[in-house]
């Protein structure tokens, strides 16, 4: 309009070009239109508080699916790892029956024959008196004889069943002597010679190897006193031989026989598992 007054046409036609390009570059916005924008603002602000609060709870259901399976997968481990552990102890414990009720049988065996055998001579005996008496054996001194020798054969066999040494190859070995040699010296004379001695048992008796691992780990100690006990040693020579008290060689014999079958045993029951083997 101070264009127009001045009579500058052209100059008017100029500002009203601009003018109108300025006012065409923004938008009248009624109040409505502004209230409507900033809510449509404030809800793409909760939708995106919202969007991140679902990931989150996915995220969380994730791990706690992650950590579900895992320890499941670790429980069945630990269950098939218990039922295998379990498993064995029970075979092991099985195994170990098998060869207690052996050696039971064993040595119920070798008492039954030991019983058929001295009935036999003492009937054998009252034979040779009932032959005697009527005349058969005139000479009393062969009765007497008879009964010295028979009392003899008895004594040796409880010699050599008190120790148990009845293997020919063992009581000819080399070891053999050393250990005879530990015991008679006492505690002046100390047996060294371990490892010949597991050397030789195994040479004699191949099976005590096998059978020997099938029972609980021991100690070296307690190895000792097994290997002794198979070739038949006492408990008091043990007790020499291993420099321990004979009430010791009594409780690692008794807590070996629990700890193998859950059950109480005497130290003369671990000793004849032992022999049997």
């Amino acid at each position: 309009m101070q264009s127009l007054k001045n009579g500058d046409a052209e100059g008017a036609l100029g500002n009203f070009v601009s003018y109108k390009n300025f006012v065409d570059s923004v938008d009248i916005v009624s109040p409505r239109d502004a209230l409507a924008s900033a809510n449509a603002m404030y809800d793409y602000e909760l939708k995106e508080k919202e969007n991140l609060k679902l990931e989150m709870h996915q995220m969380r259901q994730t791990v706690y699916i992650i950590v579900s399976v895992t320890i499941a997968i670790i429980i069945a481990l630990l269950s098939m790892l218990t039922y295998f552990i379990l498993w064995r102890r029970k075979r092991l414990l099985e195994t170990r029956m098998e060869i207690l009720n052996k050696a039971l049988k064993r040595e119920r065996e070798l008492k039954e024959e030991a019983i058929a055998e001295k009935e036999m001579e003492m009937e054998q005996m009252r034979r040779q008196l009932a032959e005697s008496k009527s005349g058969k054996i005139g000479n009393e001194e062969q009765v007497f004889a008879v009964a010295d020798r028979n009392d003899d054969i008895q004594k040796k066999k409880l010699i050599v069943r008190s120790r148990n040494l009845r293997d020919k190859k063992f009581l000819e070995s080399e070891v053999f002597k050393k250990l005879m040699l530990a015991i008679s010296g006492g505690e002046n004379v100390k047996f060294e010679d371990w490892d010949e001695l597991f050397a030789t048992v195994n040479r004699i008796y191949p099976s005590y190897k096998d059978n020997i691992a099938k029972f609980c780990r021991m100690s070296e100690i307690q190895m000792k006193v097994c290997v002794l006990l198979k070739i038949g040693m006492s408990f008091s020579d043990i007790s020499v031989l291993v420099i321990r008290s004979k009430d010791t060689i009594y409780s690692i014999c008794t807590r070996l026989y629990f700890k193998n079958f859950k059950t109480k045993g005497t130290a003369s029951k671990w000793a004849e598992l032992m022999r049997s083997l």
